[in-house]
């Protein structure tokens, strides 16, 4: 057992290293104290399995108990290893929610995984593993020969380990760090999988009755009667404000965007909301919170408080695209845009990729949107009608890869992976100069609203931070925002938050809400500098930040002393205010007050969501009792898993450029291996095959989730080419590993291909 309680420890090791170079006057007495609560854990859990392995008398017992001991060592030494590579990566301790989707979703997340852990750590794991499952067999040969300790020794090690264990979660951490960093991993793990708070009737009200929009739009008296202009969003993934030239000079990664800058609006101070992508899509596209939480509910069919921008826009007559350089399939992003309101989604699975790189584990160069770009602008220039396009960029994301294209500079000497990082926000600074470029070329800029705004922005270690979801500081809610309206150049000194960019659009398009109302403003000169707004970090119960004027406050839950900074006087926020004063000063008594507000907020936006029609009442609605009557029976089968019931989809043609909407009916036999991820496929007689992977029930019910006897109705929709050649698709599914090599068999009904079930032929429209 040795092995993976001393590997436990020496993460912790590591873990305390990594720290230390970011907090460097951590003293010796203060590392050590880090280091006792994981020492009390492997000591605790030792004498656990020391007494399970020596109190049992009899062959039959001892086996069963060894086999136990060394499930639960496996256990351990997988999610402590999680855990300690999560916070290597992002220098963050990992929590159970996250935990838990990591695993029901671990062929999306696998990808992540692999790039992120060096083959030393998987040789590590492999001699740890053997240690404990290969060793100690030969110790249990003739061990019922030697007589067992007494039952004094026994009890003493059982309460012992017990004591141990039970004080590793509580020992209190040195001063200024995290009780989550403290503890070790699976006592992190384990303290964080609690059920929600009890909510009070009054934030239910207050979550009620919360800005969440229009539901319709009319123009505005002002309006000019047929003067409708175009809506361009680009949207810069993991782009901080200070990586750009407009807001750091002293930076040469986008003098394209300096030079737009001067021609339009630039906002100094623009804040994301919830620093992960598919949460900014809603907050920029939608003009009301998403909900706080590594879950994207709002893909779920009416799981999304609103009604957001392009769906809007699309009653007035408006064209809308969205297109990214990422693959389609990570986070049920086809059903995100599905539910913002784009009629269009193209991303790298179905644009043409040849002659571009990988720029990360899942984005291409960014580059692969110009064309289908410039294609959508020209084809609603001939048709004479106004369109919403979001360019969603990629190569930007983690993990930085070096491309050929536009070559490399040296913009980080210090630090090699931000330096391929900057060098990726220069060469997406072409893409931004191409796009606008096409639009001049094409007649259309001059009528076109262009808004150029950064997801979040990406940490390296200036607070001891890494990445994006978990950071509450400047680096990466501080986003650049240039507004192309037409209007003259200027600065706009803020803060403005994503939520202000809707209520904008619609005044500069000319359009009132109708049925609603927004929580954001818009963007003018001058908007009021003394307001509040407020961001939330992904993970639920992580931070919540409150910014008004020039002050900055961030509530940790109790995991982290919360911080005070004066931005004005400390833009890099060093100087935490509330660290710096006394306990009753007037410092902390704002940060008090601050912390009330910003964990109200994430409470009502938290409540908005879960009011809605869809969350909880999805995955209730796709439990059905039987086969509806309208449905089509089908006879399948995947091995002892599922069985497929039956289908439902569309009898009428369905044009191309357009999407079949189908939902197909699953009766779960077992439970489906969590590897194993749902596959959609359209074919015809070409080559070309349309798959999509997704999430079951938009994203909320994983089939590694599904129950045995239950009846699960999955609504998906697949893409029909431009080009199709045939005038029907051929619709299966299947059950694959995320590379894969692997997948259910079909043991009852028909296949055409392997490990997939055909289930209908839908009509085309030619």
């Amino acid at each position: 057992m040795g092995g993976p309680l001393l590997l436990v420890v020496l993460q912790k090791g590591a873990r305390i290293a990594s720290f230390c170079e970011t907090a460097p006057d951590t003293t010796l007495l203060a590392r050590v104290q880090l280091l006792v609560p994981d020492l009390l854990f492997a000591m605790g859990l030792g004498a656990l399995g020391w007494a399970a392995l020596a109190g049992p008398r009899g062959k039959v017992v001892q086996v069963a108990a060894l086999g136990v001991a060394q499930l639960l060592l496996a256990a351990v030494l997988f999610a402590s290893t999680a855990s300690h590579r999560y916070f290597l990566a992002t220098g963050t301790p990992l929590d159970y929610p996250l935990f838990w989707l990591g695993l029901v979703e671990i062929g999306e997340r696998a990808r992540v995984a692999t790039s992120e852990i060096p083959a030393s750590t998987w040789l590590l794991q492999a001699l740890a593993l053997f240690t404990s499952l290969v060793m100690p067999w030969h110790a249990v040969r003739g061990c019922s020969a030697r007589p067992g300790p007494r039952g004094r020794h026994l009890a003493t090690g059982i309460v012992g380990g017990l004591c141990a264990l039970t004080a590793s979660a509580w020992v209190p951490p040195p001063a200024g760090v995290g009780s989550d960093f403290a503890r070790p991993a699976v006592a992190q793990l384990l303290m964080t999988a609690r059920p929600g708070n009890a909510v009070s009737a009054a934030l239910l009200s207050e979550a009620r009755a919360a800005p969440r929009g229009a539901r319709a739009l009319t123009p505005t008296e002002e309006a000019a009667p047929g003067a409708r202009r175009n809506v361009l969003f680009l949207v810069l993934e993991s782009t901080s404000a200070t990586a750009t030239t407009p807001y750091a000079p002293q930076q040469t990664t986008t003098p394209a965007l300096a030079r737009w800058a001067t021609r339009g609006t630039l906002v100094e101070s623009a804040y994301a909301v919830v620093p992960h992508t598919s949460k900014a899509l809603v907050a920029i596209l939608c003009g009301f919170p998403p909900r706080v939480g590594v879950r994207v509910s709002e893909a779920v069919p009416n799981g999304i408080p609103g009604r957001c921008l392009p769906a809007l826009l699309r009653d007035q007559g408006y064209a809308t695209a969205f297109m990214q350089s990422a693959r389609g399939s990570f986070e049920s992003r086809g059903d995100l845009v599905a539910a913002l309101g784009f009629e269009s989604f193209q991303h790298s699975g179905n644009l043409p990729t040849a002659g571009f790189q990988e720029a990360n584990y899942f984005a291409h160069e960014d580059d692969i949107l110009r064309a289908p770009a410039r294609a959508f602008v020209a084809a609603s220039r001939a048709r004479q009608q106004p369109f919403v396009l979001t360019l969603l960029t990629g190569a930007t994301h983690h993990d930085y890869r070096e491309v050929r294209r536009y070559g490399t500079q040296t913009h980080d000497p210090h630090n090699p992976v931000r330096n391929r990082w900057l060098n990726a926000v220069r060469r997406q600074d072409h893409l931004v100069d191409d796009v606008l470029h096409d639009l001049t070329e094409l007649g259309v800029l001059d009528e076109t609203l262009v808004m150029v705004v950064g997801d979040h922005g990406e940490a390296f270690g200036e607070h001891g931070l890494r990445t994006h979801d978990e950071v509450p500081y400047n680096e990466v809610l501080h986003v650049p925002l240039l507004l192309l309206d037409g209007r003259a150049p200027g600065r706009v000194r803020g803060p403005v938050t994503q939520l202000d960019l809707v209520p904008t659009v619609l005044d500069r398009l000319g359009y009132e809400a109708v049925g609603g109302r927004y929580p954001g403003l818009v963007i003018t000169p001058d908007m009021p500098e003394d307001r509040r707004i407020y961001a939330a970090c992904y993970h639920e119960l992580r931070c919540a930040v409150e910014i008004e004027g020039r002050r900055k406050r961030i509530h940790r839950y109790g995991v982290l002393p919360d911080q005070l900074f004066d931005l004005e006087e400390d833009p890099h926020e060093e100087r935490d205010l509330v660290a710096l004063s006394a306990a009753d000063s007037e410092a902390a008594t704002e940060a008090a007050r601050a912390t009330a507000r910003s964990r109200r907020w994430v409470q009502v936006t938290t409540l908005m969501s879960q009011a809605t029609d869809g969350v909880q009442r999805a995955i209730d609605e796709a439990r059905v009792q039987a086969l509806p009557a309208d449905a089509v029976a089908v006879t399948g089968r995947f091995g002892d898993v599922i069985r497929v019931l039956g289908v439902q989809h569309p009898t009428t043609p369905t044009p191309r450029g357009g999407f079949v909407r189908f939902t197909v009916f699953y009766q779960v036999l077992d439970a489906v291996p969590p590897h194993m991820r749902l596959v959609q496929f359209g074919r015809s007689s070409g080559p070309h095959v349309q798959r999509y992977t997704h999430t079951p029930v938009a994203g909320l019910y994983p089939a590694a989730l599904w129950q045995p006897g239950e009846i699960i109705a999955d609504t998906f929709s697949l893409r029909v080419p431009a080009n199709h050649p045939d005038d029907y698709m051929d619709v299966s599914v299947g059950f694959r590993a995320e590379d894969g090599g692997e997948h259910l068999p079909v043991s009852e009904g028909e296949t055409r291909h392997p490990g997939e079930l055909f289930v209908a032929s839908v009509p085309i429209r030619r």
